[in-house]
């Protein structure tokens, strides 16, 4: 059995997530899945991820960039 690389799909559209978990599936990855920020950080922790993929916009955490001065 071969190793295949982790990867974390974060975003709160079901629809998008079902695409990208099919499509990396079908290319060898294995794949986990959450639909908003606690979920991913839960799913973070608790696994040994490789690659995480997120939405920046979500309700309850987002992505903040800093902003210069």
């Amino acid at each position: 059995m071969s190793w295949k690389p982790l990867i974390l799909c974060v975003d709160d559209t079901p629809s998008v997530l079902e695409g990208l978990k099919m499509l990396l599936e079908e290319n060898g990855y294995r794949v986990l899945t959450a639909t908003n920020g606690k979920e991913a950080v839960q799913a973070f922790t608790s696994h040994s991820v490789d690659l995480v993929l997120l939405d920046f916009h979500m309700p309850e955490m987002n992505v903040t960039w800093p902003r210069p001065a």
